[in-house]
């Protein structure tokens, strides 16, 4: 007797966009930019996010000398402009989380400069 592969259902591309905006609310900007990436049927959901959170140390988790992590820094805020930027509307935004840490080593003076800033905004 032959056993047959039963046909894969793509449910979640199925769902409505509401669905999806709500499922991504829940993740880190980040994450949820490269969530929309994965489907060309999302490519416009990243343009109407709910939520925005921004966090840098979600890409800073190596130590990397000053310059990397300063390049690494710069990619960040540019990443933050852009999904700002492509947003159809930001009043449309109900929640804006941006936090952003620096801790550069120096090897030459030794020193370890340290500053987290964190912006939370919330609309009731």
């Amino acid at each position: 007797m032959e056993s047959r592969v039963p046909e894969t259902i793509n449910r979640i591309t199925s769902l409505p966009d509401e669905i999806i905006s709500h499922v991504l609310s829940f993740l880190p900007t980040k994450y949820a930019v490269a969530t929309v990436a994965l489907s060309r049927q999302w490519k416009d959901l990243s343009t109407s996010l709910r939520n925005l959170d921004f966090d840098n140390r979600l890409v800073r988790s190596i130590p990397l000398d000053s310059g990397e992590a300063k390049r690494r820094d710069l990619e960040f805020s540019r990443f933050v402009g852009r999904v700002l930027s492509q947003q159809k509307n930001l009043n449309f935004v109900k929640r804006f989380r941006f936090q952003f840490s620096v801790d550069y080593y120096d090897c030459e003076a030794r020193a370890k400069s340290r500053c987290l800033v964190s912006l939370d905004g919330v609309d009731s």
